[in-house]
């Protein structure tokens, strides 16, 4: 019996580590990209002593693209049987919740996603659920011009004081909201689902939660299941590796260079640069601009589709857990679930 450690949750392990049935251990971090640390008190340590004391395999699965992995000669990795990265995690779970729901499901029929882009009353949006000290460095950035900033849709949270504090030199922060979505008859919400300002907004900046490390996260998943431009300020080369993928980028209408830069202000900077090529256009404008690329938009979303329902690209160990029915991926994770529902 394998036994699960969730990043968030490890209740289950924890309740059974003193099972003597327990015959292996896997850490569930594929939506993270870094497994070395919990949001409980448990320390992969730990986990690690564990897994030695009892002589069972730990297996440990990943986001990101990072294949580095353990010292085979350090004798206390001798029972980590692999290391796996899951770089497309995020597209396939989100694409499963867009199916899920009436609202964002119409998209599946609509491939224009027309009722997503219509009546562009904002220039962008962008969302902020954590404020990263480069989420940050951003918002203050895109302050100096005021003019820029008023054509944004933007969400931004109360300061969080459990992250690395950042010191404003222009803007005030303050909460910013925006209108989500009642996606159930009851009036719940669900954050994977965009606000209604994503609906009326031209391209999406995209914060991602690392600018060190190339990580897809459900903010990418968004702008192409609805046909929607974008930049992303995260790691270098992050728009790169989307061509290396399939996707195409938007070269008709945003200048990339900036993608390349070791530097997070020339990232930055670039991506406002390119912001303020758009800053005096009328919602006309950017429907003409819209146009241009909304075939290259479309070919964007089918290869999202392809590349989120396709069970082939899931961590060859996750595919073999899944085929023994192995209950910790169906109890813990709903990895098991989405194997199931795509697999041909």
């Amino acid at each position: 019996m394998w036994v699960s450690v969730n990043f968030n949750d490890n209740s289950d392990f924890l309740r059974m580590k003193d099972d003597p049935e327990v015959s292996g251990v896997i850490i569930f971090a594929n939506g993270e990209i870094e497994f070395e640390k919990f949001a409980s008190n448990l320390t992969f340590e730990e986990v690690l002593d564990f897994v030695n004391s009892k002589e069972i395999p730990l297996y440990i699965v990943r986001n990101g693209f990072d294949t580095a992995g353990f010292d085979p000669a350090d004798t206390k990795y001798r029972n980590v049987i692999g290391v796996d990265s899951w770089p497309t995690w995020f597209l396939t779970q989100t694409y499963s919740v867009y199916e899920n729901y009436e609202e964002t499901s119409s998209a599946l029929t609509d491939m224009y996603s027309l009722n997503f882009n219509r009546d562009y009353n904002h220039l962008f949006i962008s969302l902020t659920n954590r404020p990263y000290p480069h989420r940050c460095q951003f918002m203050d950035l895109l302050s100096y011009d005021t003019e820029l900033f008023s054509k944004g849709a933007m969400s931004f949270p109360t300061p969080d004081w459990d992250l690395p504090p950042y010191n404003f030199e222009n803007w005030n922060p303050t909460s910013l909201s925006l209108t989500e979505r009642c996606t159930t008859s009851d009036g719940s919400k669900n954050l994977l689902i965009p606000p209604l300002e994503f609906d009326n907004s031209f391209m999406t900046v995209i914060l991602e939660t690392s600018v060190d490390k190339i990580f897809f996260t459900e903010k990418l998943a968004s702008s192409l299941m609805f046909n929607k431009p974008f930049l992303a300020l995260a790691a270098p080369e992050y728009h790169k590796k989307l061509q290396d993928l399939g996707f195409e980028l938007y070269t008709e209408i945003f200048d990339y260079s900036f993608d390349d830069s070791s530097h997070l202000y020339s990232r930055i900077n670039g991506i406002i640069e390119n912001l303020k090529r758009y800053k005096n256009s009328t919602p006309e404008d950017l429907k003409i601009v819209y146009d241009s690329i909304k075939e290259k938009a479309l070919r964007n979303k089918q290869k999202f589709i392809e590349i989120a329902s396709d069970v082939t690209r899931f961590p060859q160990r996750i595919q073999d857990f899944c085929e023994e029915k192995n209950p910790e991926l169906e109890r813990n994770s709903g990895i098991d679930y989405l194997y199931w529902k795509y697999k041909v």
